[in-house]
Formats: structure tokens, sequence, C-alpha cells
């Protein structure tokens, strides 16, 4: 299984329930197009951001807005899908969507081996 995280900042001027709406359906358009080879897809909204500081928690601006995760079965459906969201015909789509409401310059995407201890 291959994971990805992806770590998202809301644009200037979008409030959290914006980020969180316009989200949902920037989720809904990323399924239409790439969602048959995407076995889960979340997505978690940042409420609040702490620092341990000398045995204690401080509250710190939150750095990320929202973190999205998606897994597929294997780097073959990984690559088809990142092709799908690269080509001609939806990345436009999905580029122009993504600038409502997001700070395109502050993305940043990990791909992660996952490990469960159950």
């Amino acid at each position: 299984m291959v994971k990805i995280i992806v770590f998202l900042k809301r644009k200037h001027g979008i409030s959290d329930a914006q980020f969180r709406d316009y989200s949902e359906a920037h989720a809904r358009l990323v399924q239409k197009y790439i969602g048959h080879l995407l076995l889960d897809f979340k997505r978690l909204y940042i409420i609040r951001q702490r620092r341990y500081a000398r045995l204690t928690l401080e509250d710190v601006p939150p750095v990320w807005s929202g973190i999205v995760e998606m897994y597929f079965a294997d780097a073959a459906s990984r690559e088809q899908a990142f092709s799908i969201m690269d080509s001609p015909e939806v990345g436009p789509v999905i580029e122009a969507d993504e600038k409502r409401f997001l700070d395109c310059s502050n993305i940043t995407t990990l791909e992660c081996d996952e490990m469960v201890t159950s």
C-alpha cells in the first residue's frame, strides 16, 4: 500500500469554515477523477496546534489548515492517479479549483510507508 500525505494551508482571507467547505467540494472533484484508484481518502482539519515546551504544552498558531491522506493499492495506482491529475484535461480544472481556497505556494506532499501497531 502507498500512502500520500498532503499538508495544506488555506488562502489568506478564507475562514476555517470556508476552508472546510471548499476542501470537501474539492475532495468530491478529486474523487470524480481518481476515486476508482483510491483505497481510502481522508481529510483532517486542524483545530489546534500545540508545542511541547519545558514539560508543558503551549498553544501556537497552526502552520497548516488541513491534512489529506490518500491510500493507493500500489505504486502503479499512485502513478496512474498522478498522471490523471496532471493531464491536460484534468490538471487545469484541479489547479483552478485549488486556487480558490489554497495557498498553493504552501502545499507539502509526502509519500510514506505506514506501520500500524494494533
